[in-house]
């Protein structure tokens, strides 16, 4: 099997929430089944060298690093050309367009995106309100094509079946994040 996964998040700097989410679950997932070839998208150097490095794991960096396009057009185009059997994005959004034999889950967070109201952040640059709208037209249309989304909470579920229409409540999966291994006992 062949597993493409979108790796930009945790090779930035500096790294949040999904990045450390993407970072940790590398690791995890390339340790778990050394007959699973991994290839790890990735928009910009690793750097720090932190992805995961094995025999069954390939880093492709791609380019141009603009989100959308990254997103819509060289990551399609890198997934046929890889033969994939599954794509796993991590961040919220996925190509609209794959191989029909190419499998897609998608990592969705939250849906804060496409809510409004008192408690939700209006963008204040237009960076954030393109952002905000890229996601809000991708982030469902992603979602419905998927075999499966997840997600970190019950309440985030809950939140995805509410905002986004036709999308059967069995494809939507609550995962919930596991912490760094530097706080196992």
């Amino acid at each position: 099997m062949k597993i493409g996964i979108d790796a930009r998040f945790a090779v930035r700097q500096p790294r949040r929430g999904i990045g450390t989410y993407s970072l940790h679950l590398l690791r995890e997932l390339v340790k778990r089944d050394l007959t699973i070839n991994f290839v790890l998208y990735i928009d910009r150097d690793d750097i720090e060298g932190v992805l995961p490095s094995a025999p069954n794991v390939q880093v492709r960096c791609l380019w141009p690093s603009a989100y959308p396009l990254w997103e819509q057009f060289s990551l399609p185009v890198a997934v046929k050309r890889d033969k994939l059997d599954l794509l796993h994005t991590l961040g919220n959004t996925a190509p609209l367009w794959l191989p029909i034999s190419t499998k897609l889950v998608l990592s969705l967070m939250d849906v804060m995106f496409l809510q409004s109201g008192e408690f939700i952040p209006t963008p204040t640059t237009l960076y954030q309100r393109v952002g905000r709208l890229y996601r809000s037209c991708v982030a469902p249309a992603a979602a419905r094509r998927s075999q499966a989304v997840i997600t970190i909470s019950d309440f985030s579920r809950k939140d995805i079946l509410q905002m986004i229409s036709g999308l059967p409540p069995q494809k939507v999966v609550p995962i919930h994040l596991a912490c760094d291994p530097k706080f196992a006992l």
